[in-house]
């Protein structure tokens, strides 16, 4: 999970300034997706991102993927799904073809708000961990702030969180799913 920068509708010298300077991006016809560079932190601190110059126009998108899977009594799993309601979202990217096992399986970037569904199985036990992922900035840095709202056995998991129940469901079957190579909740067209 990290922070990236969308600039719609770019002109070309901000595409040759980033080229110069050494940042990495991904370009559409008329989008970049920049990765913002790391501020060197302490050890064991939270990633803080510097936020370059000529972004002004820039939206700021958490960038996480659906991944993992399982092999033969373990597994783990990320589900990503809507901040508040736990709904499907669409994915900008999708691994086709030759996916490697138990690897990223889909790619979203979400402005404002995130909530990731983890499942982890070691044997025939089911942890689930729901957290909720929202940018803050301060300055010329941004962060990602993350809020755990539940962690503990799959079937235990409150009432007060239903709205997540078919996030967690795939993240169940998803940590099960020995060798997996596809997407298990996400909006596809």
């Amino acid at each position: 999970m990290k922070i990236v920068a969308s600039v719609k509708n770019f002109e070309i010298a901000l595409r040759t300034k980033l080229i110069r300077s050494g940042c990495i991006f991904k370009q559409s016809k008329s989008t970049l997706i920049i990765d913002l560079p790391l501020v060197l932190m302490q050890p064991d601190a939270e990633l803080r991102y510097q936020i370059v110059s000529d972004l002004e126009n820039a939206i700021f998108l958490i960038d996480v993927s659906e991944n993992g899977g399982a092999k033969e009594s373990m597994g783990n799993a990320t589900i990503v799904c809507g901040g508040l309601t736990g709904k499907k979202i669409t994915p900008y990217y999708v691994a086709r073809g030759r996916t490697i096992p138990s690897g990223i399986h889909a790619q979203f970037g979400v402005p404002v708000m995130v909530s990731t569904v983890a499942g982890y199985r070691k044997k025939n036990i089911v942890d689930i961990e729901v957290q909720q992922h929202w940018i803050r900035q301060q300055e010329s840095e941004a962060w990602i702030e993350t809020k755990q709202l539940y962690f503990g056995p799959f079937i235990e998991m409150p009432k007060q969180l239903k709205h997540f129940q078919a996030a967690a469901e795939a993240a169940w079957k998803k940590c099960q799913c020995i060798d997996c190579r596809h997407v298990h909740y996400a909006k596809l067209c």
